[in-house]
């Protein structure tokens, strides 16, 4: 996504250049760019790619656990080990959920 402050540079550079300091553009406004809106979905891909990277690790936590599960007898295996798999498994559900909530946000 390009940066309106850039593009906004761009066209009063190609403005100066070509010595349109009295140009107006057909429509007033016309050329003006949403500033706002570009921080707003900035923000919001920073925000996606952080659980993105939450979610990365979440999975690798519970891929450990489940290989330790597996590797051990059934009655042997941990308890902690157990929750560990659980509470990866909730963290994973929460992620996927805020990214959910976070998508929906961003199309408003």
């Amino acid at each position: 996504m390009a940066n309106p402050q850039y593009l906004q540079g761009q066209l009063g550079s190609v403005v100066n250049a070509y010595q349109l300091q009295n140009w107006t553009p057909l429509a007033p406004g016309a050329y003006q760019f949403a500033a706002a809106n570009w921080q707003v979905s900035q923000t919001v891909q920073d925000q996606m790619v952080d659980l993105e990277k939450q979610r990365q690790t979440l999975e690798q936590k519970r891929t450990a656990c489940s290989r330790v599960s597996r590797a051990l007898p059934r009655d042997r295996t941990s308890r902690s080990t157990a929750l560990r798999l659980r509470a990866s498994t909730g963290g994973l559900a929460e992620v996927a959920a805020r990214a959910s909530e976070l998508a929906q946000k961003s199309q408003l």
